[in-house]
């Protein structure tokens, strides 16, 4: 028994022993005096529960934290005791013909084994005989026949030794199981009687309120904290994808992707984004007014500067698998909030995938000569300047406008 227990069984045992009736005026008379040894019986119980100090209590609730965690224990320790009892037997799959192990496990000596192996051996020659003679055929099959006998033997020699193993293993299992029993009942005890102190009791649910506050603000803090995260993120995703809708003339731009992330794969996939980043592309280059693409914030969250919560951090934060967790333990203990942020929270994990895809890598290594250079997206951004410089944009207008124009007369000519 734990050392702190010990020094308060006393105490503990004190405080736990019934009362007295306590005299006290009753219709105001006074209690007679031959009483007064009742009286302060009683009164020598409180005391003596009122005087356990502040530190005392401490070790005592700390001893039960002790025994408690021995208490959990016991019942590993004897699973893993009783799985190593189940799967002690030394002869399992022993065959009356492995005379190695038959002779170390004591079911035969050394020298019947060495003339167990003697008779297999005539036996074999005796069968692989090219011409053999009826005296030969006869003496096969008495050695065979003798061999057979003896092997049964052996057989039923081994069966006798399972099952005393069998039944060993049984008294033992019985043992380890009466063994810890009876540790769990010491312990039980041991922890009922601490807690039988009405002190302790006060400081348990002291201490129990002020755990329910704790993680009552834990989760407060951890619904608030994703709440900020998943608005600031939902705020930015909605301007993006707002923007994208209007440059694609696609209302339903975000559903179409999502649908290409979750059900289309390899070459399809990729065919699908690639398109909807040609959109994009010429928008840069060719795009006027409201239809030219000027910067990549517009489109790319991540490049937008922030004065509440970086995206690439707002991002991380939610993509961390502690966070999910907490999330989901918090939702599956039946908080409504947890249970609405984690659909949030797997909504922009899957928006953030569809844009990271659709916008591509910002810088690639060419792979046969090594240098570095922008992806499509981005250095259409640096053709759009270079043609405006050059008067080049103005040219691919004019030209499109003829376009147009020689179109529209082969329609009239229809």
């Amino acid at each position: 028994m734990a050392e702190p227990q010990k020094r308060h069984r006393a105490a503990a045992q004190e405080a736990k022993r019934p009362r007295r009736v306590v005299l006290t005026l009753v219709n105001n008379v006074l209690p007679d005096i031959k009483d007064l040894d009742s009286i302060l019986e009683g009164s020598e119980e409180v005391i003596a529960a009122a005087s356990i100090s502040e530190r005392c209590i401490d070790e005592m609730i700390e001893s039960r934290q002790e025994l408690l965690g021995r208490l959990q224990n016991v019942g590993v320790i004897q699973g893993q005791r009783l799985r190593r009892v189940e799967k002690y037997n030394p002869i399992k799959d022993l065959s009356s013909t492995d005379y190695e192990r038959m002779v170390s496990e004591e079911i035969v000596d050394a020298e019947d084994a060495k003339g167990l192996k003697k008779l297999d051996g005539v036996i074999a020659k005796l069968e692989s005989l090219e011409h053999p003679t009826d005296d030969s055929v006869a003496e096969l099959e008495r050695l065979t026949n003798l061999r057979s006998s003896f092997r049964g033997q052996l057989d039923n020699q081994i069966e006798n030794r399972q099952a005393e193993i069998s039944e060993r293993r049984a008294e033992v299992k019985n043992k380890v199981l009466e063994h810890y029993s009876k540790k769990t009942k010491e312990l039980e005890g041991a922890i009922a009687e601490i807690e039988s102190n009405p002190r302790v009791v006060e400081r348990f649910k002291a201490i129990e309120e002020r755990e329910r506050k704790e993680f009552e603000e834990e989760i407060e803090k951890l619904v608030a904290e994703n709440t900020r995260v998943i608005n600031a993120l939902a705020t930015r995703h909605a301007k993006t994808f707002e923007r994208l809708s209007e440059i694609t003339g696609n209302e339903n731009i975000l559903q179409d992707l999502l649908k290409a992330l979750r059900e289309e794969f390899g070459r399809k996939q990729q065919d699908t984004f690639d398109r909807m980043r040609n959109r994009l592309i010429e928008s840069v280059i060719d795009g006027e007014g409201e239809q030219q693409l000027r910067a990549p914030k517009e489109v790319v969250p991540w490049e937008v500067r922030s004065s509440t919560i970086p995206y690439t951090e707002a991002i991380n934060a939610l993509r961390y698998t502690g966070n999910r967790e907490s999330l989901k333990e918090t939702a599956d203990s039946g908080n409504e909030q947890a249970e609405r942020l984690l659909e949030e929270r797997e909504q922009l994990i899957n928006e953030n995938e569809v844009l990271r895809k659709l916008i591509g890598r910002k810088r690639f290594t060419d792979r046969k000569t090594g240098k570095k250079h922008l992806g499509p997206f981005w250095a259409a951004f640096q053709t759009r300047e270079h043609n405006d410089k050059n008067g080049i944009t103005e040219e691919r207008k004019k030209r499109r406008k003829e376009a147009a124009k020689l179109e529209a007369k082969a329609k009239k000519a229809e």
